[in-house]
């Protein structure tokens, strides 16, 4: 599972390398759009898995993104979105495979900036997008929230529906940066050890242009 989350990684980034060389042409100037997003958020849970047996399913995720444009090719945006996390005891035998399994709702904050190449005759423009931000997961129950700090990177387009309405897909790599638990029942997606996770949005959205 692992090497799967560092290849959607390696794919971000060799799409950001590719393309990043390419010319941004016809562009029309907007400024403020505000993006209702839905999408499906993967926990990186290998090294929840690895230490007590726990595996966390896919979510649903909903959010919002605002973002200001600063240039033809330039926009910085800023987002939040949530994310109701369910989790089991994992299909192999693991020493906590008879605690108690909680809940967990993931609060997914950060700032981008955002890279957009428009293509002649080609109304759809690829996005290329990197940023930070923190991952707040916070237990049902009584466990305490943990805040991780995470770097974001993505790749993404978006396809003009009218004028100021636009279609937007991303492919999103939270890297967190996971701090273990201090003590005997502090909750931490790595509960031994520093790690870093990859933790995977896929998500829709509709993008409004209201200046």
């Amino acid at each position: 599972m692992r090497h799967g989350r560092w290849a959607v990684s390696s794919v971000i980034l060799a799409t950001i390398l590719v393309a990043s060389a390419a010319r941004a042409q016809n562009y029309e100037a907007r400024r403020v759009n505000v993006s209702p997003y839905v999408g499906i958020f993967l926990l990186d849970d290998q090294e929840l898995t690895d230490a007590v047996g726990v595996e966390v399913d896919a979510g649903p995720l909903l959010g919002g993104r605002v973002g200001v444009a600063l240039s033809p090719s330039w926009e910085v945006e800023g987002a939040y979105g949530i994310s109701p996390l369910s989790t089991e005891v994992s299909e192999f035998e693991g020493p906590g495979s008879d605690q108690n399994l909680a809940d967990i709702t993931a609060h997914l904050l950060y700032g981008a900036v955002n890279y957009s190449i428009v293509y002649r005759d080609n109304p759809t423009e690829l996005l290329l997008m990197a940023g930070f931000g923190f991952l707040i997961l916070d237990p049902e129950g009584e466990g305490d929230n943990t805040s991780d700090p995470m770097l974001e990177l993505a790749v993404g387009f978006t396809h003009p529906v009218r004028d100021w309405i636009f279609i937007r897909g991303d492919l999103r790599d939270h890297l967190a940066f996971c701090s273990a638990a201090d003590e005997v029942g502090e909750s931490s997606a790595c509960p031994t050890d520093d790690e870093m996770l990859h933790n995977i949005e896929v998500s829709a959205a509709l993008q409004f242009w209201v200046y």
